[in-house]
């Protein structure tokens, strides 16, 4: 990535305005998938899907269904 270069507090302001602004910036998504992925990996975080939809079959389509996720 390129384009900024922040200090480690303005980096942080940057990012938490970001959340805060419900923004789909590339290097917040970046991050938060890194955090993710490290939770799940070390088992700090903890979750399950749950069909939330019925399964639509419709001939000559894939099948539609919606999921939920729910962390613990």
């Amino acid at each position: 990535m390129g384009g900024f270069s922040l200090k480690l507090e303005e980096a942080e302001a940057l990012l938490l305005r970001w959340m805060k602004q419900g923004r789909k910036a590339t290097p917040l998504k970046i991050i938060q998938g890194l955090i993710w992925q490290e939770g799940y990996k070390t088992g700090s975080i903890k979750g399950e899907l749950i069909l939330t939809s019925p399964i639509v079959l419709k001939p000559g389509r894939l099948p539609a269904f919606g999921f939920s996720f729910i962390h613990h």
